[in-house]
């Protein structure tokens, strides 16, 4: 899905925004992760998931805040999700 507003939403700064709120928690990139998957799919990653999911968080130049919205964007544009949503 390649939408202004969807990318707006994802990036928003806004203090109740997910991806705003889970960047600058105290929470590991698993639990980031596990989060997720659990608003996007209602369901838990399994640990192949968990593993691919991790990789953005500890590529060069990541950030938890990049890292979230890159796993956010991957779930949201995943067959899983376009067809349970």
């Amino acid at each position: 899905m390649n939408s202004r507003l969807l990318q707006e939403k994802l990036a928003s700064k806004a203090a109740s925004a997910r991806v705003q709120r889970l960047a600058e928690g105290q929470l590991k990139p698993e639990e980031i992760i596990t989060e997720l998957y659990l608003a996007s799919f209602a369901r838990k990653p399994t640990d192949e998931e968990l593993k691919i999911a991790t990789a953005p968080f500890i590529g060069e130049g990541a950030t938890r805040r990049t890292a979230t919205e890159d796993v956010l964007w991957s779930l949201m544009n995943s067959a899983e999700f376009v067809f349970n949503h």
